[in-house]
């Protein structure tokens, strides 16, 4: 059951109003409206109380939300026929807290919870009664100051609170995104009943194929781990049905109390591949898991759909002592070619999912096969992969961890530890998910790749929870990693990162590296006029030059490191192009280098054997920017999108 709200929200003093604010009897009558799903800014761009952070320089007006407590309130309203009895438990469920969580319930706090990518669940049996009222308060505490008191502190040279916090990173400011700290309930809450037993996953996983690996096989040796909770001892006998690909298997199980793994195994005569875009078509299968109990309905169930599907990653050694880092799918290497994916929305609440279907349609049509999720912003929900299992869109999949050193301890390590296992559980049983990284440019922070080596992050406990709930998959430390153990994102061995603001596209850094695998490479350009204009907020939009344009180039977090207008001009310098004399001709001009560069390497990448793809940086704003991106937000497709979908039909079927 939905908790539905109303749902109303306000805001404190850091550490301020907790008893009085949790307490059951409070009024909170002159509160806002508040959405769930949803974040503080939205609500209160909605209540006309702060200007739209994506115009002119606004992020700075609303720097002080980031300072702040935050505060919800709802009634929980437990329906009459609510299940009982001996064995039914009832609990709350928090499918996303983005923030430091304090939840109450009727005036006493039941949980703490400090991870936005993991959901929360307590245990309220016997604290609702049917049919009656109860108060539910959460506070979400300070995102500049809450992390900064935790035990991980210490750990890092820098102490910032991105790096303490397991919130998205770019939120806190980067190049791509504003200084937006996100804040709120961003996923829904749900009251769930379990009599006594529920199905808590189901995995459906190809183990081998045999026969050669067209459209279809011969056969595949499939295999479904179904995860079994049991709340209580049951005198009654519980079984799983699974029903997968045409068949039906049973297995009884026994009921004691715990988490237990049915496993079932089953031939597939005949079944159809599932090829990524351009190599083929990307069929799926319903299969449908029931737990039950003697003589009574199903306890529970859980359905979905599976591919049928293997897929590698060759990093063996070549003769020029690099690797190879080629993704060979049923056995066939495919070259890839695609995009980076980043948060279509800098307020990720906001994002819908009609925005993330018309972006990944965008990036079926433009002839990409996969696309990777970057590892700044957030691990995306449901319909996004399930879209990529459609649209045959393989998925590079980073953990949330990006260009920072990380904490250390056992505590951090301990909370990374709860989210990868829930993550790799969420996502391991879509065929579009090819390969999983554990972190972006992280090992850039360490001087030297010995040192890179000792990160516990990457190396040792996301490494263990692939290892052992999702060991069909490959598993990178870090993008870019260089398995000779050179430097980072040394062009000459595997997998890179080419970025070099301010040069030609034709720079010998771009044209000779001899790099295996090409994960991010992008060009600056403008968007459309309407656009900028937009952004402005009614800054001069010529020159360009000002507050207002150096905050969407982006310095939304006032460094001028990496890039901004100047890099954008220095670009056009390097490329033997006269500075523009009006806003339309620099938007004409920054967006047909943009396209001619991507196409260039695209095509040299193609052309050279040993390498196993390309992918553009990036595929869309999530605000309205001067940046690398093929969209402008919110779906306004550059001249590079167009010259990107050329350059990748002429590489054909490789």
């Amino acid at each position: 059951m939905h908790v539905e709200g109303p749902w109303r929200m306000t805001w404190a003093e850091y550490g301020c109003r907790t008893g009085e604010f949790s307490a059951a009897d409070f009024d909170d009558s002159r509160w806002l409206a508040a959405d769930v799903p949803g974040d503080v800014h939205l609500d209160l761009l909605r209540a006309g109380l702060i200007p739209d952070p994506f115009v002119g320089t606004n992020t700075d007006a609303v720097l002080w939300m980031e300072q702040k407590d935050w505060w919800y309130r709802t009634r929980l309203r437990l329906p009459r026929d609510w299940a009982g009895g001996p064995d039914c438990a009832t609990r709350l469920l928090f499918h996303g807290l983005d923030g430091f969580a304090t939840v109450y319930l009727d005036g006493q706090e039941i949980a703490r919870h400090a991870n936005m990518f993991r959901p929360l669940e307590v245990d309220v049996t016997g604290r609702l009664r049917a049919g009656g009222e109860h108060c539910l308060a959460v506070r979400l505490a300070a995102p500049l100051f809450a992390p900064l008191e935790g035990p991980s502190r210490q750990e890092t040279p820098w102490g910032h609170p991105r790096q303490l916090s397991r919130k998205a990173q770019m939120s806190y400011g980067w190049d791509i995104a504003p200084r937006l700290v996100t804040t709120g309930i961003w996923h829904p809450v749900e009251l769930v009943g379990i009599d006594g037993a529920r199905i808590a996953d189901v995995w459906v996983r190809t183990r081998a194929l045999q026969g050669p690996a067209g459209a279809v096989a011969a056969a595949a040796e499939m295999e479904a781990v179904v995860t079994v909770e049991v709340l209580a001892p049951a005198a009654r006998e519980l079984r799983v049905v699974l029903e997968a690909g045409g068949q039906t298997l049973e297995q009884g199980i026994a009921a004691a109390p715990g988490l237990q793994e049915v496993r079932f195994g089953w031939r597939l005569e005949s079944p159809r591949l599932w090829w990524p875009n351009g190599s083929g078509e990307a069929p799926l299968y319903p299969y449908r898991a029931r737990l039950l109990g003697a003589g009574a309905p199903a306890l529970d169930e859980r359905g979905g759909r599976f591919g049928v599907r293997t897929v590698e990653l060759d990093r063996s050694p070549t003769p020029d002592g690099g690797h190879r880092f080629a993704f060979r799918i049923n056995g066939r290497d495919i070259f890839i070619r695609g995009w980076n994916w980043t948060p279509p929305d800098a307020l990720f609440a906001r994002a819908t999912p009609a925005r993330r279907a018309e972006l990944l349609e965008a990036a079926r049509e433009s002839g990409a096969n996969m696309l990777r999720v970057w590892g700044g912003g957030a691990y995306e929900v449901d319909d996004f992969y399930d879209a990529a299992d459609r649209l045959g869109l393989l998925v590079f999949q980073d953990f949330m961890f990006a260009c920072s050193r990380y904490p250390q301890d056992e505590t951090f390590l301990a909370e990374v530890r709860a989210e990868a296992e829930h993550v790799v559980r969420r996502l391991r049983g879509h065929p579009c998910l090819a390969v999983w990284s554990g972190d972006n440019e992280c090992d850039m922070c360490f001087p030297t790749p010995g040192q890179a080596a000792a990160n516990r992050v990457s190396r040792e406990v996301l490494a263990d929870v692939v290892r052992r709930l999702d060991p069909d998959r490959p598993y990178l430390p870090s993008s870019p990693d260089s398995p000779a153990g050179r430097c980072y994102n040394d062009p000459t061995d595997s997998e890179v990162h080419l970025w070099k603001h301010g040069a030609s596209y034709r720079d010998p850094y771009f044209r000779e590296h001899r790099a295996k695998f090409v994960s991010e490479i992008g060009f600056l350009s403008l968007p459309e006029v309407a656009v900028i204009r937009a952004f402005l907020g009614g800054a001069p939009p010529w020159p360009p030059e000002g507050p207002a344009w150096h905050h969407h180039a982006t310095d939304s977090f006032r460094t001028g490191f990496f890039r901004g207008m100047n890099a954008l001009a220095e670009d056009l310098r390097a490329c033997g192009r006269a500075a523009p004399q009006s806003l339309e001709e620099y938007v004409a001009v920054s967006q047909e280098l943009q396209a001619e560069a991507c196409r260039t390497w695209i095509a040299d990448c193609a052309a050279r054997p040993d390498c196993g793809g390309i992918l553009i940086w990036n595929l869309a704003d999530g605000w309205p920017q001067m940046s690398d991106a093929a969209i402008a937000w919110p779906f306004h497709p550059k001249k590079v999108y167009w010259a990107v979908k050329d350059a990748f039909a002429a590489i054909g079927r490789r």
